[in-house]
């Protein structure tokens, strides 16, 4: 996702994944002093980045072997996080179920192999990928709270020291309406009124979200597919960090919940940007702004990009939801 490939690594090491791993994985094993045992390489379902993902074990130093989760190449992003929020305690492997750490546990990696800049993890292995049945309430709530744990221990970890991105709100808009003449969306004649309505206030909604507090550190994919039970029953983990950047916490909140504007009964109740509020409030965290209004703005805001989207992203179902979530808000958002 983003930066797997860093840009010292020779031209013969930016091939496949797959290949790309087997042919380090001995580099990798030198690297970790011999501790690092064979690695069973697979695609993971969670991952949309060049890095292969391999199952093996580790033995730690008091000789007892670990199941762990071998990643490369990671981007440099995701492995400064990685190693900041993996490594922030001393892991005690025999209470893993206690273990609340929000991402997972680091036990070994580098920015480097064989004298390339090419990043790698070795991270405790977890047991259970949340897409692999229904999520019940107790598991959308978990997610939740591991995002609020995240973000706590992120902020710990680093003050915020870069800007918030920017996106270009007016352009993607009319991106979206140019969309209307080649993709198949249902409704297109309601969503050319919507979007030449909405193009006449984009400017003021961007500029309120744009005024936003941006002082907290955001997973950035906060998704299903990106979160994991360190133990079945146990504490939920966030997975994927190449996209952690500064914002507003409920930049998290909306993502999670704009996946399932036309499946809500799929939350089982559970509201995104007030579970993940009281989960911050839980947990000492400030909440600057108004945090229900700054979630209108970014539902209003992605919702207009949905039909620029819509080609590679997005049932019709999806659309509908978020064509009737669109008119719904856009009365409600800054005009001025």
């Amino acid at each position: 996702m983003g930066e797997a490939t860093q840009p010292n690594a020779p031209s013969d090491l930016t091939g496949s994944g797959g290949d790309l791993a087997s042919s380090l994985e001995s580099h990798v094993q030198r690297a970790t002093n011999g501790k690092l045992g064979p690695i069973e390489w697979f695609r993971a379902s969670w991952q949309r980045s060049g890095a292969s993902t391999g199952y093996s074990t580790y033995t730690l130093d008091d000789g007892e072997p670990l199941r762990v989760m071998v990643k490369l190449p990671v981007g440099p992003r995701e492995y400064r996080w990685s190693s900041r929020l993996g490594r922030a305690t001393s892991p005690d492997w025999s209470h893993r179920e206690t273990d609340q750490c929000p991402v997972p546990r680091m036990v070994d990696g580098g920015d480097a192999i064989n004298g390339y800049d090419l990043c790698w993890l070795v991270e405790e292995r977890l047991d259970r990928e949340a897409s692999d049945s229904p999520l019940t309430k107790a598991d959308v709530q978990g997610v939740i709270e591991a995002a609020a744990r995240f973000q706590a221990a992120a902020h710990q970890a680093s003050e915020v020291n870069e800007a918030a991105p920017v996106r270009d709100w007016e352009a993607m808009v009319h991106k979206s309406r140019e969309a209307l003449d080649s993709v198949l969306i249902p409704q297109p004649q309601q969503w050319n009124a919507a979007l030449k309505k909405f193009q006449k206030i984009v400017p003021a909604v961007a500029r309120a979200w744009l005024a936003r507090p941006t002082d907290c550190w955001c997973h950035g994919d906060l998704h299903t597919g990106n979160a994991m039970q360190r133990t079945p029953g146990g504490h939920w983990v966030l997975l994927d960090l190449a996209m952690t950047h500064a914002g507003h916490w409920v930049e998290d909140a909306v993502y999670f919940e704009r996946q399932y504007w036309h499946r809500k009964n799929d939350l089982c109740g559970v509201k995104p940007v007030s579970a993940m509020a009281r989960a911050r409030k839980a947990l000492g965290m400030e909440m600057p702004g108004n945090h229900a209004e700054l979630a209108n703005l970014r539902r209003v805001l992605m919702a207009a990009c949905v039909p620029a989207v819509a080609g590679h992203e997005g049932s019709a179902a999806y659309c509908d939801a978020a064509l009737e979530l669109f008119e719904q808000l856009m009365p409600l958002v800054p005009h001025s």
